[in-house]
């Protein structure tokens, strides 16, 4: 089985509203991985935003935590910049740990959806985009002879995200 933390999940991208950045620099390889055939469970973007996403008070007592917690700290100096200036006001995104999160706990993922990934290859304003045809439902412009090749997470324990991240350091 294979976990990934690329697309934008149901929600909007990060390197243009269609594409996450992950999978945009490299969206052939994306979508080798999703016609292999192997069991691919995705964790997007929307997933990484709202109660998920990190303040400076978090980040204080992350730093506060152990030698890991002010690494961590001090590798999202950047971020945290570029979002006080760009994004969010403060407030940044750590969606591969969220990934990990989903991994190693059971019972953090809360809901999913089976679906049919397709990653567009294709120069062009959908470059790098992947689409979910979820299972269940009729669509008009393709045939709907779906291998449901995904399972995309839609929810996940976003309160209890960094208190849980920060115990999985200090463990």
């Amino acid at each position: 089985m294979i976990w990934s933390m690329g697309t934008s999940g149901l929600g909007v991208g990060n390197a243009f509203p269609a594409a996450e950045f992950n999978v945009y620099h490299d969206p052939h390889a994306y979508k080798i991985m999703l016609d292999s055939g192997i069991p691919i469970t995705v964790v997007g973007l929307d997933m990484c935003g709202g109660d998920a996403m990190w303040t400076d008070a978090d980040f204080e007592k992350l730093s506060s935590t152990n030698n890991i917690g002010k690494f961590v700290t001090s590798a999202f100096a950047k971020l945290r910049e570029f979002y006080n200036n760009n994004r969010s006001g403060g407030h940044v995104d750590n969606c591969d740990a969220m990934a990990m999160m989903c991994v190693i706990y059971d019972g953090f993922v809360t809901d999913s959806i089976k679906c049919h990934g397709s990653c567009i290859t294709e120069k062009g304003e959908a470059y790098g985009q992947v689409i979910f045809y979820q299972q269940g439902f009729t669509y008009d412009v393709v045939d709907n002879d779906f291998d449901y090749n995904v399972t995309l997470v839609s929810g996940v324990e976003k309160k209890d995200y960094f208190d849980l991240y920060r115990q999985t350091i200090m463990s």
